[in-house]
């Protein structure tokens, strides 16, 4: 369930491969209930010495980020709290800039990821909304990024209680790919992928 940075150096590949070995032909230690659109099940793989699967394994080491949308709903905390605790630790992935949490008041920052997987938080200063998405926006007008959201991730925040006028001033942290086209935004593909932040 977590994703796997597109951006590798060999030593990061050894380190991943070295992880993954012991889960290597091991049956699935649990299945997801119903298969995806395409009939795939989602899978959990634990090794035989009865380690924590291999997800929690990648997370804990820094060698991947959370996906919450890909987790099943009783496990999101314990996923992102694995992931925390490697970023706090600058473990893998975290130990450099380029993987580090974007601050959404730094527009310039963000788009100088485009196209990456990433992880932003940030403030929402103003929520817009146009026919095909909603948008968060942080920091100062011109400066800061957006998240920009599709409908259905904006109707299953709705659904949670949210309006715009209540998303205004929260601190969130979001994730998904950081656009290409200027201002900075991220596309943000699911409700599970905004994060709430307690102050």
């Amino acid at each position: 369930f977590p994703r796997l940075a597109a951006e590798e150096a060999p030593v990061r590949r050894a380190a991943r491969a070295a992880l993954i070995a012991p889960f290597l032909g091991q049956p699935p230690s649990a299945r997801g209930e119903t298969p995806d659109r395409w009939g795939r099940h989602h899978v959990e793989l634990a090794s035989l010495n009865g380690s924590p699967s291999l997800s929690m394994v990648l997370l804990l080491a820094g060698e991947a980020l959370a996906w919450p949308a890909d987790v099943p709903p009783a496990c999101r905390a314990s996923y992102l709290a694995a992931e925390r605790a490697a970023a706090r630790a600058r473990l893998g992935l975290w130990a450099g800039p380029w993987h580090s949490e974007l601050e959404a008041s730094d527009g310039a920052a963000v788009a100088a990821r485009a196209g990456a997987v990433a992880v932003m938080r940030g403030r929402v200063m103003h929520v817009g909304q146009t026919r095909r998405a909603t948008y968060l926006n942080f920091g100062a007008r011109g400066t800061g990024a957006s998240a920009e959201l599709n409908l259905a991730a904006w109707r299953d925040l709705e659904a949670q209680g949210w309006t715009r006028d209540r998303m205004k001033g929260q601190n969130v942290t979001v994730r998904g790919v950081v656009g290409e086209a200027r201002p900075a935004r991220m596309l943000v593909g699911d409700a599970a992928s905004v994060e709430v932040n307690r102050d």
